[in-house]
């Protein structure tokens, strides 16, 4: 393995006439956040004199002197880095600039911005597709506002405004900031060091070892197998969008190879999965068509409105660990109508076992075992007897379901949901925003507040007498809640049962209107209703 490493400054690495670098197309966007920003920055202000700071390596490919007269540097690690560094440097400028200092703001751009041969000038820095307008905006001196790389050049414009000295501020940073820049002449050189620094401490994510991996084992086939590697690549990341991209590789390997797949495990299980597969191009090919479904899960966007609603369903049920079998369901080719079959028992088992603590890394092992069946054994009903063999029993579900802590989450709001359509009988969904829609506490969640102490209906304290102290232990039970519109859930608060009836009468919610033929809400009350709602419970999640 044929490389060069050198320790160099910032101003050293920059200031090299002939040298291009460029994001290539398989890396991720632009997406170092001010922690990121503010750790670079404290490193830039606590330098003094002749100190330096070593902040990390950067690894290219050299491609030599081609168009121009430029070396083009290929950037396999240390994009977000040397992208930072580029934004602070045009903060710099444009700050020297607002000083009337045309001299070194047009120096700035002249050694460390811009390369330039005798032939042309270009950008030292070429982003991806998805950051270089922005960037090149940026540097123009027209920064796009809703773009991460604007938000990155305010942060440094706004303290460096701050600073007496900017002189002083340029000197620590292209001076004492200082990185390793490590070349090689091939892809394969250079993703073989990325991994090798990885194992000896470097912190990379999963997914950037996974990427490493899938693109080194291309380059060593050939340059054509790289480029095809590195646009599916690229199209997988995109597809992802904002998608958790780790749960998505698990969850692809869960879906389609039996075993345990754990986080920390990922990148040696993408390894293993890769180099035992010998068609590399039918295994991305997979990825890609896995990416844009698991989007579409997860965004539940696909053309069958019936089908997002109940995806919309699993989403607010944090039944997450069922994307697994989900994703394979719709690899082999299962019909919307068909899924929509197997959704409603995947919302009894998840919420089942949620209810009743049993273990979530046991579902990932129960969808990976049902994933990974024979074909011919991948039915509704042998995909309904697993998940049934293995949630608790009606007596269980039932007096757990009476006794639990409902929190107000998006979990909760969903039962109480699923109670409404029961009730209302039609099984069609009637709350057209359920952001407008609350999660309330008929006894509520503090009993001390002055509102709850009016006069109208006695405060809740004295309401509930002897039982006061009972009150944390059931305001969270489910007989306790129900839904109720913002505009009325506000005025509603904190009043006595008697006052907020006026409220609930105004709900179209059939399960809060049902609270209006009670004379009284106490502590017996919430009993006899969470008992009622978990009798309900049982049957309308079972399978």
């Amino acid at each position: 393995m044929k490389i060069k490493a050198d320790e160099l400054t910032v101003g050293d690495l920059f200031n090299r006439g002939e040298i291009v670098f460029y994001v290539p197309v398989y890396q991720r966007r632009y997406d170092w956040t001010q922690d990121q920003w503010g750790d670079l920055w404290q490193d830039v202000t606590e330098l003094a004199g002749n100190g330096s700071h070593f902040i990390g390596s950067v690894v290219v490919i050299s491609h030599g002197a081609e168009v121009a007269d430029f070396n083009k540097m290929e950037l396999v690690d240390g994009q977000q880095r040397l992208t930072t560094i580029s934004i602070l440097l045009c903060a710099l400028r444009d700050a020297y600039r607002s000083r009337g200092d045309e001299k070194q703001a047009q120096r700035i751009d002249d050694i460390y911005l811009y390369s330039q041969t005798l032939r042309a000038r270009r950008r030292k820095i070429t982003l991806g597709k998805l950051d270089d307008d922005s960037y090149a905006r940026l540097l123009d001196g027209k920064p796009d506002p809703k773009h991460n790389t604007t938000a990155a050049y305010e942060f440094f414009k706004a303290r460096i405004e701050l600073e007496p000295d900017p002189d002083k501020i340029a000197k620590c940073f292209t001076g004492g900031i200082r990185l390793v820049c490590i070349s090689t002449e091939t892809a394969e050189d250079a993703f073989r060091l990325f991994e090798t620094l990885n194992d000896r401490g470097l912190e990379l994510s999963a997914v950037d070892l996974i990427k490493n991996y899938i693109l080194s084992t291309a380059a060593k086939k050939s340059q054509s197998q790289l480029d095809y590697m590195a646009k599916a690549w690229e199209q997988i990341i995109a597809d992802l969008g904002g998608v958790d991209k780790i749960r998505f590789f698990r969850q692809f390997l869960l879906a389609n190879f039996p075993g345990k797949v754990s986080n920390s495990a990922l990148f040696e299980q993408y390894k293993k999965r890769v180099g035992q597969d010998d068609n590399l191009n039918q295994f991305v090919s997979d990825l890609c068509e896995a990416a844009e479904c698991y989007r579409r899960i997860h965004e539940c966007s696909f053309d069958d409105s019936r089908l997002n609603l109940k995806l919309e369903d699993l989403v607010n049920l944090k039944a997450t660990t069922s994307f697994t079998l989900l994703l394979k369901l719709f690899a082999v080719g299962w019909e919307p109508s068909m899924i929509l079959e197997i959704i409603r028992p995947i919302e009894a088992f998840s919420l089942r076992r949620g209810i009743c603590g049993w273990s979530t890394n046991e579902m990932d092992n129960i969808y990976n075992q049902i994933a990974n069946l024979p074909s011919n054994e991948l039915t509704a009903d042998r995909v309904r007897m697993i998940l049934r063999g293995n949630m608790p029993h009606d007596g269980q579900f039932c007096e757990d379901f009476t006794n639990g802590v409902f929190r107000q989450d998006s979990q909760t709001k969903y039962i109480l949901e699923q109670f409404e359509y029961d009730a209302v009988g039609t099984g069609e969904k009637k709350i057209a925003d359920r952001q407008a829609v609350h999660i309330e506490h008929i006894m509520p969640q503090t009993i001390t507040t002055k509102k709850s102490k009016r006069s109208q209906g006695g405060d809740w304290i004295s309401y509930l007498g002897a039982d006061a102290d009972k009150h944390g232990e059931y305001f969270q039970r489910i007989g306790n809640l129900t839904l109720l519109a913002s505009e009325l859930n506000v005025p509603a608060s904190n009043n006595p049962f008697a006052a907020k009836k006026a409220f609930y009468e105004k709900s179209e919610m059939r399960i809060t209107q049902e609270l209006c033929q009670l004379k009284d809400w106490r502590i017996a009350q919430i009993e006899d209703r969470s008992l009622q709602l978990a009798e309900r419970a049982v049957k309308i999640w079972s399978i």
